[in-house]
């Protein structure tokens, strides 16, 4: 795929080292500094990272490496949690210094090859950087070295990005924003009707048939609905689709990790079968300023309300078509966010 758009180089500065001073992370940020670090493959397939021994003093050539260290990040809604992490750092501590390399343990090469979904972003975001799979890392030394380490993360598991709220949501609408631009999708102007984005996905995580009829017709009655399955979709379609979008609603699912292409001030309704809720959607319409709700059977999660344990009571029934709806509370939340064509 041939991408209208890729950011130019970025400038690297010559950075002193007595300048530089090593950055202070949140108490409970899955993130490690070092300012010359040696990397090496184990035997077990993972890498290793120990400070170096320190460089002369004087000017070098400002270059940052991530080592990710994140066993989660093969699937693409957590892929896009650990780009939000080097997005967010990078411009958070390290203004000064381009990307110079990305190192992804967790990652099979495929994933990151031409032409995949992730290597799509990551061409835009961090056009100069080497992007190495562990499998294929040979070890070396790396300066301003930061290493993100899910394991290390403090909050429970779907709250990935939860430490990086106090200063993602400056960073998490311009990566949205480049990476827009770089596929050519533009929001569409106002003034119509409101646009509904009913999310389609196939079993198990689905409505049964006769409960989806119910929802469609409920949805039609607060603007144009638009029946979409992701699955198939170029990655620059479905950007466009959720971009475009007012209000956008699914079962819980790898359709809804477009949450991220949403407009400020959009809306999602995820939907959960009763006793299961995850965090993972929520957090990124959180750092976007897009509105959230989360319907849990009669309960209804909202911005901020991150509370409690990481699932519902029976996390095992995440992969289980959804029987019940709470059509009552998706109409309150319509009614503020459109109007009702009829």
């Amino acid at each position: 795929m041939s991408l209208a758009y890729k950011q130019s180089p970025s400038e690297t500065h010559a950075v002193s080292i007595e300048r530089l001073r090593p950055p202070v992370f949140p108490a409970n940020a899955p993130l490690s500094y070092i300012a010359h670090a040696v990397i090496a493959p184990a035997a077990d397939g993972t890498l290793g990272v120990v400070p170096g021994p320190a460089p002369e003093r004087g000017l070098e050539a400002g270059g940052l490496t991530y080592l990710i260290k994140d066993p989660m990040a093969r699937h693409y809604v957590h892929f896009l949690e650990t780009i939000i992490w080097i997005y967010a750092v990078r411009g958070e501590f390290f203004p000064e210094l381009a990307v110079e390399t990305l190192i992804f343990e967790g990652v099979e090469a495929r994933d990151l090859g031409p032409g995949s979904p992730q290597r799509q972003i990551l061409d835009i975001l961090f056009a100069t950087a080497a992007v190495i799979p562990a499998e294929r890392y040979q070890g070396g030394e790396a300066r301003h070295c930061v290493v993100i380490e899910r394991a290390r993360d403090r909050s429970p598991i779907n709250k990935f990005c939860e430490p990086s709220l106090g200063f993602s949501w400056k960073w998490v609408p311009r990566l949205q924003s480049e990476i827009l631009r770089g596929h050519a999708v533009s929001r569409q102007a106002g003034g119509g009707l409101p646009r509904l984005i009913y999310i389609r996905q196939g079993s198990p995580r689905h409505l049964l048939a006769p409960l989806e009829e119910r929802l469609l017709l409920t949805l039609g009655r607060y603007g144009e609905i638009v029946p979409v399955d992701f699955s198939g979709k170029t990655l620059s379609e479905q950007m466009a689709i959720a971009a475009s979008a007012d209000v956008m609603i699914g079962v819980y699912g790898n359709g809804l990790a477009n949450a991220l292409w949403l407009a400020p001030g959009a809306t999602l309704i995820e939907i959960f079968p009763p006793g299961v809720h995850h965090y993972d959607h929520q957090i990124l319409c959180e750092m976007l300023g897009a509105r959230y709700f989360g319907l849990e059977g009669d309960l209804i999660h909202r911005d901020g309300s991150r509370f409690g344990p990481p699932y519902g009571h029976e996390p095992e029934r995440v992969d289980v078509p959804v029987e019940t709806v709470n059509l009552a509370a998706i109409e309150a939340i319509l009614a503020r966010s459109a109007s009702p064509t009829t």
